[in-house]
């Protein structure tokens, strides 16, 4: 068998870019194609899952039993979902497409074999493991000590990274997305668009968001190197 053409033009800009086909192949092959529809959850049922995404964004979050959500990361195309997971078990993370989104779904037993019998493959994995800590704790620090304005920038920033663009970006995205995304009311987000738009930063409309580059958004410092990825070479 043999990976599909989308699948491997997804690898081609995933952490694994630099392995060869057969790699590949080794790790991923015998997987299937599955399309995700908008605002919808993933896996459906929950069982745990590793993914490819080749289209759409989707974002990981934690809600607690008060029902107030934390967003943890977004996730779009050549980034992989289910990788901790796999190594560590999974956790009461809720993965949902913000998008209408295609997945290439992995074999996860296969993927672990593999993995462990290559040296090389298992430090890629740790150092992709580790990136997404950095990039969490980078987070989480910023949350605390920034306006809600920063961080709503620091959000529209990652989505638009994730989706491979840093300028002329359409994020479609609706206020309610963001303001859970952020934990905050629809009200407070809107206050906070309007001053970014009144600000030249971004265009807002019926079908979204529209920024002319995401390197004028007032984000500012972050205070962990987080290693955010360029468009084009995502490492999610």
């Amino acid at each position: 068998m043999s990976l599909p053409e989308e699948a491997l033009q997804a690898l081609g800009r995933s952490f694994l870019k630099d392995e060869s086909l057969e790699t590949w192949t080794d790790l991923l092959d015998g997987g299937s194609i599955v399309d995700v529809p908008e605002a919808s959850e993933w896996p459906p049922d929950q069982e745990p899952q590793m993914a490819l995404v080749i289209e759409g964004l989707f974002r990981m979050t934690y809600m607690d039993n008060t029902g107030k959500m934390v967003t943890v990361r977004y996730i779009g195309p050549s980034g992989f979902m289910g990788i901790p997971g796999m190594v560590a078990g999974s956790v009461p993370i809720s993965t949902s497409s913000l998008t209408s989104g295609r997945l290439y779904l992995a074999n996860i037993g296969k993927f672990q074999r593999v993995a462990r019998s290559s040296a090389r493959l298992s430090w890629m994995v740790a150092e992709f493991i580790c990136e997404r800590l950095y990039h969490t704790l980078s987070d989480l620090i910023y949350v605390q000590c920034r306006s809600i304005r920063d961080r709503l920038a620091l959000h529209l920033r990652e989505m638009a990274l994730q989706l491979g663009r840093a300028t002329n970006i359409h994020l479609p995205i609706s206020q309610q997305v963001l303001a859970d995304g952020i934990g905050t009311s629809r009200e407070v987000v809107a206050r906070a668009l309007r001053e970014m738009r009144d600000e030249g930063w971004l265009e807002t409309g019926r079908e979204g968001i529209m920024i002319a580059d995401i390197h004028r958004l007032p984000v500012g410092e972050l205070p962990i190197s987080a290693r955010y990825p360029e468009p084009g070479s995502q490492k999610s």
